[in-house]
């Protein structure tokens, strides 16, 4: 598994982008901006919002397909930070239900919903956790810590 990882890294010419389709766009960005502390970069009215984080470019965007229905599955959206305690103190996570705390050898994390039930795991990694990873550094701080 890791060394699918780090052959993926050195595909040429590739983004990671996460697209999130959503029907009420203001709504979820509104979230996201509450959450990230942190405008979108990219916005095209109505139609779509793009947060810019370190490793992720996360796009909200409104289905213009009639058929569109939310499926909730089993993916998450992961946002690692520095310091989970700083992050908890945001008034937007406030106003939503928030798993109870866990501490595991990767970290500490919590767990909760964006207005459209899309999961959203907010992630301090542990010195094991890093320890056990292919990456050089901790991540970058951002306007998330």
């Amino acid at each position: 598994m890791l060394e699918s990882c780090r052959s993926a890294r050195r595909l040429p010419n590739m983004l990671g982008l996460l697209s999130v389709a959503t029907h009420n766009l203001p709504e979820l960005q509104a979230f996201y901006r509450q959450l990230l502390d942190a405008e979108p970069a990219v916005v095209l009215e109505g139609t779509y919002a793009e947060f810019r984080l370190a490793g992720l470019r996360l796009g909200l965007y409104r289905s213009s397909n009639p058929e569109f229905e939310p499926c909730l599955g089993a993916t998450s959206i992961c946002l690692q930070v520095s310091d989970l305690d700083v992050v908890l103190e945001r008034p937007v996570l406030q106003a939503v239900e928030l798993s109870p705390l866990r501490s595991e050898f990767h970290g500490r994390e919590v767990d909760c919903c964006d207005p459209d039930g899309n999961r959203i795991v907010i992630h301090e990694p542990s010195e094991e956790f890093w320890g056990l990873m292919d990456f050089d550094r901790k991540p970058v701080k951002s306007r998330l810590d």
